[in-house]
């Protein structure tokens, strides 16, 4: 199967189950770069970590990323959340990494520059947990807007 043309290989793949494309992979590097093409050409994610951590490796390989067609967003799969303060627990809102804090003065800058800067801080500190708190209370509400729809399914 050395010298078997790509056409041919393709062929191969696509009548090939999923579970024996993945095992058709692990023949040769050949083999590996055709099969990926009939790995994932559907993803199905839920409202999960897990689930997310997995579509994004996926979206960041660079061969089977550019084979996937279609994303089913599986409603039935919620995560089951009690309360608010669960949901909190269970979800990150935006951090301070998302929003940039301005570099501090050099430290030869005068004790104005200084207290400004700290001022700042404070008030970025602030916007900064507001976000989070508004951005937590929007998801909470949306979760739960989720959850009775696939209750009513």
């Amino acid at each position: 199967m050395d010298h078997l043309p790509i056409e041919v290989l393709h062929t191969i793949c696509a009548h090939l189950a999923v579970e024996d494309v993945l095992i058709f992979r692990l023949l040769a590097t050949l083999y590996a770069a055709v099969g990926a093409q009939y790995m994932l050409s559907t993803v199905s994610i839920a409202f999960l970590p897990e689930s997310f951590a997995r579509l994004k490796a996926i979206s960041e390989h660079p061969v089977i990323s550019q084979h996937v067609e279609t994303l089913v967003y599986d409603l039935c799969r919620l995560p089951e959340i009690t309360d608010f303060q669960d949901y909190k627990h269970k979800v990150h809102g935006p951090t301070n990494e998302d929003i940039h804090i301005p570099w501090p003065p050099p430290p030869e800058s005068d004790i104005r520059a200084l207290r400004a800067y700290n001022r700042g801080v404070k008030k970025f500190s602030a916007l900064a947990l507001s976000l989070r708190s508004q951005k937590l209370k929007q998801g909470w509400n949306k979760y739960l807007q989720l959850r009775n729809e696939v209750a009513g399914l």
